[in-house]
């Protein structure tokens, strides 16, 4: 064998073992990217939804009702006993198990307690206390807070409502639904007729509705019963008033009123501080009651910290145009910021 064959033989062994090698290094490379972490399933946890939506420890819960009877749902995972898990709203006992507080009913498949209220909830913030046990007996405890507001479209006669009432000595004829709003109009030659809020509110209180004029004298006013008035309009549509009963009236800024045209009212008292804002809408625009008003839409602003648990309402003067309202938001509650 010659030198010149030998050195063949021995460099085709080297790139033989260079591509073995090189093979291996490959392959086990290739097995370490082919390993995947496993998915871990998240642990299932106890979760509260009202009217559908599930309530969020991190944020504030803002949920709109047309009734004040939200339906509760709470998820139960396989590792809490069912049996031990006591719901309480607010104050109350367990409303799983007291028959006062409502009706409830439980579905195996979906392991769901789903309670429904025999009573309307206040439109304010409410709490909701779960304390429960897992299958260890540990015992554990959750609590949320939620915003129930008060949302109104007028889809339905003002006799078959339960949250809005004519005082008895005033004219139901002033206030009637048609086409899905709320006009209030003169009827009678009574003074004036008042249309109130069911629930009193006794600290804080947002209110926001749409407001069409179909006049050009519109004296429309926004009462607290036992504190202050807001009278929209007044003056051939141009200022915004806010006064206190057997006091002299405070005027705010103009603002003109026009005729068929939307307006978004805000009405809150906050800490003492009642504020009114108004601002024109676009066109056909519905309210978002979560709207930032700029400052320059502040009509008025007042302080009264003198103020007791008040009912909210709508009156008109006999002299007042009329007017349409809709899309009314309302709740016992004010995070509201005007931006600047």
């Amino acid at each position: 064998m010659s030198k010149k064959y030998k050195k063949f033989i021995l460099v085709l062994l080297l790139i033989i073992l260079v591509l073995v090698v090189s093979f291996f290094i490959y392959k086990k490379h290739f097995r370490q990217e082919s390993i995947v972490e496993p998915i871990i399933e998240p642990k299932e946890i106890l979760t509260v939804y009202v009217d559908g939506k599930k309530l969020d420890k991190e944020k504030d819960n803002f949920i709109y009702s047309s009734t004040l009877f939200p339906k509760f749902s709470i998820f139960i995972p396989e590792n809490v006993e069912k049996e031990s898990v006591n719901f309480q709203i607010d104050s109350s006992k367990n409303v799983l198990t007291d028959e006062f507080y409502g009706d409830t009913d439980w579905s195996e498949k979906g392991r769901r307690f789903i309670f429904r209220p025999s009573y309307m909830l206040v439109p304010q913030i409410h709490q909701v206390i779960v304390d429960y046990k897992d299958l260890d007996g540990n015992l554990a405890s959750m609590n949320f807070d939620f915003i129930l507001v008060f949302q109104e479209s007028f889809d339905k006669p003002l006799e078959d409502s339960s949250v809005w009432i004519v005082p008895e000595d005033r004219s139901p004829e002033w206030f009637r639904v048609q086409d899905g709003k709320l006009l209030a109009q003169p009827a009678t030659k009574d003074g004036h007729s008042s249309l109130a809020f069911l629930y009193p509110f006794p600290g804080d209180i947002t209110v926001d509705f749409k407001l069409i004029p179909i006049g050009d004298n519109v004296s429309l006013v926004f009462y607290f019963l036992d504190s202050k008035d807001f009278v929209i309009g007044s003056n051939s549509n141009n200022k915004m008033i806010l006064f206190r009963k057997g006091e002299s009236s405070l005027a705010g800024k103009n603002f003109e009123l026009a005729s068929n045209r939307n307006y978004h009212i805000r009405i809150t008292r906050k800490e003492c501080v009642y504020q009114l804002a108004i601002r024109e809408l676009v066109d056909e625009a519905r309210v978002d009651s979560t709207a930032e008003f700029l400052s320059e839409n502040i009509m008025i602003e007042y302080k009264d910290c003198s103020y007791y648990s008040d009912h909210i309402g709508f009156s008109l003067w006999q002299n007042s145009s009329g007017v349409f309202i809709d899309n009314v938001f309302i709740t016992g509650f004010s995070t509201y910021k005007y931006e600047e």
